[in-house]
């Protein structure tokens, strides 16, 4: 009986052995949630039991089905093992993949699964969950550019990442970000960014923290961020510069403002016919120097049509404004700019330069223009003209004459008085200066005795293009009674035949008029543009005031 016990003991030992499952399967790697940042990835597990060597078999949902991958035989006992290497493709959304290991031995009744930590629906046990990232964050600088440069000293580092697995920033700097001073390069604690979402830096948000002005020093920056997987992206080393002071004041030159090619001065409010006048101004100083900014302004500052030149050398002070256009008032604005963009007007902003074509585009042969300024010699004529001669209708009625050599070269053409130019080929004269005050709108034709050829030029500056060949007849046949007198009504007791040159004609200079005829009765004289008249009979004294014309 003691016996019989004996062995049915023995065999439900037996048989509870054999029910109990012989074998421990633990998961070393990917450990669970777990990001990768290659696709080639390997399976480590470490199976135990009473047995030398086991048969194990991965399985992975990698293709979106819990499928058995691999068939390992004799995975030594107790002995972590490079189960295998699988190529893997990333996929968005962190842990993205599950995995487990089954193993059992043929000695074996029963095999067990590895360890998890997951639910998995396909299979009885749970499984470590992985995911697989092999791109590098993505990094957008919002603000600020690179060589920033700020006139604020506020700093805005704002930027942008791309990553599925968004983990941390870090940003080196020497900007302090908790005072507005230097200090040396420095890594700022991490700090934590979400995927395609701008964020800025704690302490440089553009308003908690105010750099000081550096001069010509530099602020630097860089950053490096990186995702679950390990991957990073960087920003490399950035510059900012930080200057908030305004260039200097500084006034506008007038003893610089001259014509361009014989320097004569101009005084503000001066026309000239010169289209490529110099200006000048005093230094405005700035360590951060960008440029002057020289504007001609189309009658007004603000006025979108201007001519401007840019010099870009702080010691640079004057130079020839670009090709202006003709018959046009102008208002002159000089801006100091530095490379953070800081600006200073010209401390004065009252400088008017107008243009005018009478007188500027001289033919071949002879052309006639008015003195338009102080009394000059004929001598600067020549030279500022490149004429061949130069005469004068004195006040004699006689012809006086200057070659490039010749004795008459000191002789003064009065304000006012015609000036005859000959030329061998056409040319420009650009040193006609207006001098309005030096000019008496009131003369007398010089031939008062004698029937002839009188030069008269019209000196009334106010009222220019207003006054036409009919008026001027008008005016001198009536005796000064001015233009009610009509046309056609005149007896042309003073004046029967007059001719003025046309400086915008291309044939034909010489625009002729007789009274009593309405041809070309239209034609304006303009201030400075001269007209022959011809009187038939002697004029006791003939006046003409060209303001009451």
């Amino acid at each position: 009986m003691k016996i019989k016990s004996l062995i049915i003991s023995i065999l439900l030992l037996c048989m509870m052995a054999l029910s109990v499952s012989a074998v421990t399967v633990t998961l070393n790697s990917p450990t669970n949630a777990t990001i990768l940042d290659s696709a080639s990835v390997t399976f480590n597990v470490t199976s135990y039991g009473n047995t030398s060597s086991w048969d194990c078999e991965l399985y992975t949902d990698e293709t979106g089905t819990w499928t058995a991958r691999k068939t390992d035989s004799g995975v030594a006992n107790n002995t972590a093992t490079i189960f295998t290497t699988r190529a893997i493709s990333e996929k968005a959304g962190g842990t993205a993949y599950n995995w487990n290991v089954f193993c059992d031995s043929t000695t074996d009744t029963g095999g067990s699964w590895g360890t998890g930590t997951t639910s998995n629906t396909s299979h009885a046990n749970t499984a470590y969950s992985f995911g697989v990232d092999t791109t590098d964050p993505s990094i957008t600088v919002n603000t600020p550019a690179n060589l920033y440069w700020s006139t604020s000293g506020l700093i805005l580092l704002n930027l942008t990442v791309v990553d599925n697995n968004a983990l941390n920033c870090t940003l080196t700097s020497t900007m302090n970000s908790t005072s507005n001073s230097t200090q040396s390069s420095a890594a700022y604690a991490e700090q934590a960014y979400t995927n395609n979402t701008a964020f800025v830096f704690t302490g440089f948000d553009g308003i908690a923290t105010k750099m000081e002005d550096n001069n010509t020093g530099a602020y630097t920056w860089s950053a490096t961020c990186t995702d679950d997987a390990g991957n990073s992206g960087s920003v490399s080393s950035r510059t900012i510069w930080v200057d908030t002071t305004s260039p200097t004041a500084f006034i506008f030159n007038t003893s610089a403002w001259k014509t361009s090619k014989a320097g004569l001065s101009i005084a503000n409010a001066t026309t000239t016919t010169d289209y490529t006048p110099q200006i000048g101004w005093n230094m405005s100083y700035d360590l951060n120097f960008s440029r002057y900014r020289i504007r001609f302004y189309d009658t007004n500052y603000g006025n979108k049509t201007y001519v401007e030149k840019t010099i870009t050398s702080s010691s640079t002070l004057f130079t020839n404004i670009s090709t202006l256009v003709g018959d046009t008032s102008y208002l002159i604005l000089i801006t100091a700019s530095d490379l953070a963009g800081n600006k200073v007007n010209m401390t004065v902003k009252n400088y008017k330069y107008s243009t005018d074509s009478t007188g500027r585009s001289l033919q071949s042969g002879w052309s006639v223009i008015m003195n338009t300024g102080m009394d000059k010699n004929m001598s600067d004529y020549l030279s500022q003209t490149e004429a061949t001669t130069i005469s004068y209708l004195n006040g004699t009625n006689e012809f006086v004459s200057h070659v490039s050599g010749g004795s008459n070269g000191g002789t003064n053409i009065p304000a006012g008085e015609a000036v005859f130019i000959y030329l061998g080929s056409a040319g420009t004269y650009t040193d006609a200066v207006w001098n309005t005050t030096a000019i008496a709108t009131t003369q007398n034709m010089t031939n008062q005795s004698n029937t002839d050829w009188n030069i008269m030029c019209n000196r009334d500056s106010t009222n220019t293009n207003e006054k036409t060949l009919q008026d001027i007849d008008s005016y001198i046949n009536c005796n000064g009674v001015g233009a009610e007198c009509g046309a056609g009504s005149n007896n042309a007791t003073n004046v029967d035949f007059m001719s003025t040159f046309d400086f915008t004609a291309t044939s034909n200079q010489w625009t002729p008029y007789m009274a009593n005829l309405s041809i070309n009765n239209g034609t304006e004289v303009d201030y400075g543009a001269c007209t022959w008249m011809f009187a038939n009979t002697a004029v006791s004294t003939q006046e003409i005031n060209w303001s009451a014309i």
